[in-house]
């Protein structure tokens, strides 16, 4: 937090000041790095944080597989011994990008990841299944 308010004391009041003053270029300056600084470093920062922290609670965590099973119920992700069911009826959205298939549940969400199929077409596939079986659910309730 401490972290942040220095920031955004260092993107706002210190270029204004030095803008006030007439000095321009160096107004821009310490705008330009700060910002670089708070765009790239802390989003690289937080997510090294992030991934030691979970590896330090759960070393193991990468060595188990998750297996993703689509039924007309909904659904079922089992990992590492965890069971976790998602309804049809919770799913809001299912979204795609260049590596993920996302399932939103409005509270969390559920990321399948594309490296876990074998190929471009079984990941269309599945996700192809998956808007089959929501849109069969939607149709049903």
């Amino acid at each position: 937090m401490a972290s942040w308010v220095l920031f955004a004391f260092n993107l706002g009041f210190v270029p204004a000041l030095l803008f006030f003053r007439d000095l321009y270029l160096m107004a821009a300056g310490v705008f330009v790095v700060n910002a670089v600084i708070v765009i790239f470093l802390l989003s690289w920062q937080q997510k090294k944080n992030l991934r030691s922290y979970y590896e330090r609670v759960w070393p193991e965590l990468e060595n188990h597989d998750c297996e993703i099973e689509l039924s007309e119920n909904g659904v079922l992700c089992r990992h590492a011994g965890n069971h976790t069911f998602f309804p049809w009826k919770n799913i809001k959205k299912i979204i795609q990008d260049d590596s993920m298939i996302t399932f939103d549940v409005g509270h969390t969400a559920l990321l399948v990841s594309k490296r876990g199929f074998d190929d471009k077409e079984s990941s269309d596939a599945f996700l192809a299944e998956a808007k089959r079986l929501a849109e069969a659910a939607k149709v049903v309730a």
